[in-house]
């Protein structure tokens, strides 16, 4: 059993133990590392990069649906980065 403050409410998700063989209760209850929607400090380095990188794939990338258009888009991305 784990316990968290209440100043730490906001950063707690729970959610079903379902498939968890060494769980042994019904639900598993968690620390977030980051608040939701927030761009971790090591991370923000790379944040203008892929912001670029959307930018042009969005404009190459035919809009249409389906798997094959996620992975176009995908793959455009992971070029653009690898430069």
């Amino acid at each position: 059993m784990s316990s968290f403050p209440v100043s730490d409410i906001n950063r707690v998700a729970a959610h079903p133990a379902k498939g968890i063989s060494w769980s042994k209760s019904a639900i598993i209850i968690k620390r977030l590392p980051f608040p939701k929607g927030a761009i971790p400090p090591h991370l923000k380095p790379y944040t203008e990069r892929f912001k670029e990188a959307v930018r042009e794939c969005r404009g190459q990338i035919k809009t249409g649906l389906g798997s094959a258009t996620v992975n176009a888009f995908n793959a455009c991305i992971a070029a653009k980065l690898k430069k």
